[in-house]
């Protein structure tokens, strides 16, 4: 007769979670049973063994895993776990475009989504290049952009703390800005170069009738 034994080892958690630039994460095991010698696989490639406690938990820290996707299992003896997908991710985020939206309001894009947080919390600057006044800076404040009410961490909205000069050439630049894994930007590439517009439409503020066939707006 042959008897099927449910599978009971699953792992619960990683710590951190996924995505994380924690090349060494903790994996949590649970359902392994007391005192087992239970294995952690990468694919078919071992990165970890522990014993379980009476509880059949288990917290084993593996190997070092390369940057990218992982599938990892926990496996006993006759059981391995379903599946968890972790993802490790060691590149650095950088800034890779700047647009004027207004003379006090940039449009900054990544190439990778953000930490929504970090955008407020990180330090923008924007720096006049030309030649007429080359390295003056103007202080600012980032926000994550909101598109249809839902907030969109691959653009930032940056307000300057004083109206930009129209036409003039700058550069917004970020420190402390962190992706989803906990990266920092990248230094190098953390700012842009874009041109002030005045792209804000003029509108009228009175008008007032000069005679019967004219109307004198402003």
């Amino acid at each position: 007769q042959i008897v099927t034994v449910p599978v009971t080892i699953a792992i619960a958690s990683t710590t951190p979670a996924s995505p994380s630039n924690n090349q060494t994460p903790v994996v949590n095991v649970t359902g392994a049973g007391d005192a087992q010698t239970v294995k952690i696989f990468d694919g078919t490639t071992q990165v970890g063994t522990g014993t379980s406690a009476a509880a059949g938990t288990a917290a084993i820290t593996t190997t070092s895993l390369a940057d990218g996707s992982h599938s990892l299992t926990a496996s006993v003896t006759n059981q391995t776990s379903p599946a968890v997908t972790y993802v490790v991710d060691v590149t650095k985020p950088k800034v890779s475009s700047a647009a004027s939206a207004s003379l006090t309001k940039v449009t900054v894009t990544f190439n990778e989504n953000m930490n929504c947080a970090s955008i407020g919390t990180a330090t923008w600057t924007i720096k006049d290049i030309s030649a007429v006044a080359a390295g003056a800076t103007i202080t600012a404040a980032g926000v994550p952009t909101a598109t249809g009410g839902t907030l969109d961490c691959l653009t930032a909205t940056v307000t300057a703390s004083t109206a930009l000069t129209n036409g003039t050439q700058y550069t917004v630049a970020v420190t402390g800005g962190t992706d989803a894994a906990g990266n920092t930007t990248d230094t190098a590439a953390s700012s842009a170069t874009f041109v002030s517009s005045d792209t804000t439409a003029p509108t009228a503020t009175s008008a007032a009738f000069q005679s019967a066939t004219t109307i004198k707006i402003t």
